[in-house]
């Protein structure tokens, strides 16, 4: 299972924001034997591609 917490709350995107970094904090991520299939598979947190 992966999971991740941002300072105590769920960080459920599959990247890193500039702004999160910048901020500091405890960025703690839980992982086990088995991938977490549902993480990061929302569009919502999954980061934009950016096409020029």
């Amino acid at each position: 299972m992966l999971a991740a917490t941002l300072n105590g709350k769920p960080y459920p995107n599959s990247y890193l924001l500039h702004r999160d970094i910048v901020a500091g904090g405890k960025l703690q991520l839980t992982m086990g034997p088995q991938p977490n299939q549902s993480f990061g598979a929302a569009a919502a947190h999954r980061p934009k591609e950016v096409y020029e």
